[in-house]
């Protein structure tokens, strides 16, 4: 399954199957999608990161200069 080749290629990765899921899996199986979201979260201790760095809040902030 596709899902597992891509897991074997990535770190901190859990595969959760959902058997019977289909695309209704958020209404049919939610308190299952919790326990896997819950047991992430923990794992983390709690900070979820996408490898992203930390945004550069100077960066995003006008400067005098940029109004000349």
């Amino acid at each position: 399954m596709q899902q597992y080749r891509l897991a074997a290629g990535l770190r901190r990765v859990e595969v959760v199957e959902l058997v019977g899921a289909r695309h209704e899996a958020p209404w049919t199986h939610a308190d299952e999608i919790a326990e896997a979201i819950g047991r992430f979260a923990a794992s983390s201790g709690g900070r979820v990161s996408l490898g992203a760095e930390e945004p550069d809040r100077d960066h995003d902030q006008p400067h005098d200069d940029e109004n000349e």
